[in-house]
């Protein structure tokens, strides 16, 4: 047994005998320009639906397919969402922001009295604390765990429906297509009409830009924008 589907199946027998049952952790929007980042948390009980072979990292699959397997992973499956916003992202940074919001959608699964031993987490290991839990580390696991795979997707349709939202009270920056990462069209929004309050201003991009239009801390909101004015000290 080899390639992808072979590693998956191998990764995931390991973890099933080590845990028998685990909740798998993603996160979506670190790299964006506005919003908050999102956490999928899911524990899968039930490997014989079918559906389950078809779960992927959610950036791999198109929006309808996405949007189809997260109710199939809500009907099928127990999740939970956590988010950090941008207010804590601005005043902590990203890194800190990204524990918050998976440490939100572990509690928030615990909430709902789901049992699990073990948290399995995307990406490269990171200091986060969840408690007595064991937290394991899969490089690539958005793509190859599926129960990450089921996080990764239910918190990128999640983030994206919330930016849909946002997009009605902000509809020049195209949120509802680009979800708020840095592309052309919503830089190009962002120099014609501004920032918005659900912009980072403590991300260089769009702090560089706000010092440009004079829109920085004015002593009251956390963002660090100033730290990219060049007009000098005495405006923080």
């Amino acid at each position: 047994m080899s390639g992808p589907k072979g590693v998956s199946l191998w990764l995931t027998a390991l973890l099933e005998k080590e845990f028998e049952v685990y909740c798998g952790v993603d996160e979506v929007g670190l790299g964006c320009f506005a919003g908050p980042v999102f956490a999928g948390a899911v524990v899968i009980e039930n490997h014989l639906w079918p559906e389950v072979d078809m779960l992927r990292d959610s950036k791999t699959l198109g929006p309808r397919k996405r949007a189809f397997l997260a109710k199939r992973i809500q009907e099928e499956c127990n999740w939970a969402i956590g988010r950090a916003e941008v207010t804590e992202i601005d005043e902590f940074g990203l890194r800190v922001a990204h524990i918050k919001a998976i440490e939100r959608a572990v509690d928030a699964l615990k909430d709902k009295g789901v049992p699990f031993p073990a948290v399995v987490i995307d990406g490269d290991a990171f200091d986060i604390d969840l408690g007595d839990m064991p937290i394991r580390f899969i490089r690539r696991g958005d793509d190859l765990i599926p129960a990450i795979s089921a996080a990764s997707i239910i918190a990128k349709v999640t983030r994206d429906a919330h930016m849909t939202e946002l997009a009605k009270d902000y509809p020049h920056y195209g949120w509802d297509r680009n979800a708020a990462y840095g592309t052309p069209e919503h830089q190009a929004a962002m120099k014609k009409y501004g920032l918005t309050p659900h912009h980072r201003r403590s991300v260089k991009p769009v702090g560089k830009l706000a010092a440009a239009q004079n829109d920085c801390c004015d002593g009251k909101r956390p963002a660090c924008c100033f730290l990219y004015n060049t007009k000098g000290k005495d405006q923080r």
